[in-house]
């Protein structure tokens, strides 16, 4: 037996002394990859991405192999988990193989809780970190910055050649970007200036302005000159520059402004470099906008479209490769979109698809739910989505459906449901549609209700486009004339960046559906997943990659708004039937008051005659239609009691 299928079989024991139940053929390839991984050459940046569909024991097999290694090798690993609670996960597991004494011994967790690593560090066998600090420390590289590299030695050094090699769970962040807009300078804020400039209320600084020697400032009135100054550099480069990418913004300003900004980024660099100044945002923004300043073609020119205005977007890669060290990512979706990590140096290593696609209908529910519609119609758009989350659940006789909203609508949703007792049994769950990967609370849902789309803002997809491709493409919005051209022709008049658009929603997606029941191999329970969205042929053509079969709405199917009036009109008529007559048929025109449900019977009934008669059926209620000579009367029935 060779030493590959010796460290295979150590695996599975350890599955088998937890009574963990997978698919062997999966987590078996899944081992292996981590094995020949940990057995390339070392220090080439080899960058690797392991596909392993979700369920496939990716994971485990990662602990499994984690296990392997501190209790037969020497091999080191750096380990980067999404959240600080998948590294705990991950020592739990440890620990129900092994004492505390050796887990301590081998496995370091560093995190916000735990802050502090020092000279001991790179002897321990394996660390753990979040995507968001590996982020920080390549970026603080990419920037220029020294202030991570002592960490970074700590975390990847194990001698003066090897470094460990780095397993990333989960697709990290790829690129990173920022906007400049004129009227966007909020980032300035005078605490930043207050630490960069030492002020005080003791000494009650004074700052040295260009000018007029001797001339000084108070900080607000220097925040304020820098502020205007940012300003007045986008504007005059947006005015002078007729091409795509952007020239240095220093050329649009005197000697004494320049020597001014020089200082200002001088001080705020120091700040940075001591830790005075730490926030990640700000750090990015400020370094993306110091290399906007002082070099050309740093970034790219947004089209003015419409309410969109002309925005200067600065955008890169993140580079792995910047740390020196072999790189494996594992992503169960990195099949829905190859190109990005091939133009990106990566390699794709796929492990074999045992999903059980039939399972699952994409089923797509005709509600809009762009963000200009959840905006300005908030209510009326929660109240369509759960009566249509009651509608599917009557129809598909399914107990639950958890809602899965985007989270600026969540806390909407969830007081609309606590207050209405018509929606109370309806669920909702802590996660929202950019936050599912990380902890999974769905893997046991058969159902799950999507309430719009995954989509990005616009800039996000240039952005992309850009570090992929060049900044030189069409960035340019189609001219919408109304909601089927956006259907039919795409976002984007550029096809490259289209195609970025649709893979991306594509990949949001695939994440939520995959965190349910599907995952589990073992299962042959039906899936059902409802996607609230009239972008009917976008989400048609960016499923025909996968195996998933997608049900469109049925043709001239009655919309959600009228079935919401046709419910409200059959309750109606059946409280009327209850409390106000005791005959069991009458003619439409003798219900209610006034004409208003005639009148909507006869302008409704027949183009929505399905969804009518089923309704009127909840309610106990019955159309019959009777011939007159050569007129149909209609007349509604009660045909039995209801349940209040």
């Amino acid at each position: 037996m060779d030493e590959k299928k010796k460290v295979v079989k150590e695996c599975i024991g350890y599955l088998e002394e937890l009574n963990i139940k997978l698919n062997l053929d999966s987590f078996e390839q899944c081992v292996e990859s981590y094995y020949d991984f940990i057995n390339i050459n070392n220090n080439n940046n080899n960058n690797i991405v392991l596909d392993a569909k979700p369920g496939h024991g990716k994971t485990t097999a990662l602990y499994c192999f984690v296990n392997y290694l501190i209790n037969n090798t020497k091999e080191s690993l750096l380990l980067v988990f999404k959240e600080i609670e998948q590294q705990y996960l991950m020592e739990e597991f440890l620990l129900n193989l092994n004492s505390k004494k050796v887990v301590k011994r081998k496995l370091l967790n560093v995190n916000q809780e735990n802050q502090n690593m020092n000279s001991t560090s790179k002897y321990q066998q394996i660390i753990t970190i979040t995507h968001a600090r590996l982020e920080n420390l390549i970026l603080n590289k990419q920037f220029g910055l020294k202030k991570s590299d002592l960490e970074i030695k700590k975390l990847l050094e194990l001698d003066s050649i090897e470094k460990r090699k780095i397993i990333i769970d989960e697709e990290p962040n790829l690129f990173y970007y920022e906007e400049f807009k004129v009227d966007d300078n909020s980032w300035i804020d005078e605490q930043k200036i207050k630490k960069a400039y030492d002020y005080s209320k003791e000494t009650s600084y004074q700052i040295k302005m260009p000018y007029k020697e001797g001339y000084t400032s108070n900080i607000i009135l220097y925040q304020t000159f820098i502020r205007c100054m940012i300003q007045m550099l986008i504007i005059q480069e947006q005015l002078a520059n007729t091409s795509c990418e952007t020239k240095a913004l220093i050329n649009h300003q005197t000697k004494e402004d320049r020597e001014s900004f020089n200082t200002f980024f001088e001080k705020i660099e120091k700040k940075i470099e001591s830790g005075e100044i730490f926030e990640r945002e700000f750090i990015k923004r400020f370094m993306c906008f110091k290399a906007l300043y002082y070099h050309d073609n740093v970034g790219f020119f947004t089209p003015e479209q419409d309410s969109n205005p002309k925005t200067i977007i600065v955008a890169n890669k993140i580079d792995f490769n910047i740390l020196g060290s072999d790189i494996l990512i594992m992503d169960g979706t990195a099949s829905y979109f190859t190109e990005k990590y091939r133009q990106l140096g990566f390699v794709i290593k796929q492990v074999a698809d045992s999903i059980n696609y039939k399972r699952a209908d994409i089923i797509i529910r005709n509600i809009n739910s762009s963000a200009s519609r959840r905006d300005t119609k908030k209510i009326l758009y929660s109240k369509q989505i759960l009566h249509d989350i009651s509608e599917v659940k009557n129809d598909f006789k399914l107990r639950d459906v958890p809602l899965i909203p985007k989270k600026s609508d969540a806390e909407a949703f969830k007081i609309k449901i606590d207050r209405n007792q018509n929606y109370n049994d309806i669920e909702y769950v802590s996660k929202h549609i950019f936050n599912t990967r990380g902890s999974n609370e769905l893997n046991s849902l058969t159902s799950i209700y999507i309430t719009s789309l995954p989509i990005k803002p616009p800039n996000y997809y240039r952005a992309f486009a850009s570090v992929l491709y060049s900044k030189r493409l069409d960035y340019r919005l189609r001219e919408l004339i109304n909601q089927e051209n956006l259907e039919n022709s795409g976002w984007f008049v550029d096809e490259k960046l289209q195609k970025i658009y649709m893979r991306e929603i594509l990949n949001e997606l695939i994440q939520i559906i995959m965190r349910t029941d599907l995952r589990n191999l073992q299962s042959e329970e039906k899936i059902y997943i409802f996607i609230a969205t009239i972008l009917v042929d976008l989400i048609q053509n960016a499923f025909e990659i996968t195996k998933f079969k997608v049900i469109q709405p049925k043709a001239n199917s009655t919309t959600i708004k009228m079935q919401m009036k046709i419910k409200e009109k059959c309750k109606e008529i059946r409280k009327f039937f209850d409390n106000e007559i005791v005959e069991t048929k009458l003619s439409i025109g003798r219900i209610g008051k006034g004409k208003s449900i005639q009148s909507f019977i006869n302008n409704q009934y027949d183009n929505n005659k399905e969804y009518f008669d089923k309704k009127l059926n909840e309610y106990g209620l019955e159309m019959v239609i009777e011939l007159h000579g050569t007129q149909k009367r209609k007349y509604i029935k009660k045909v039995r009691a209801i349940d209040e």
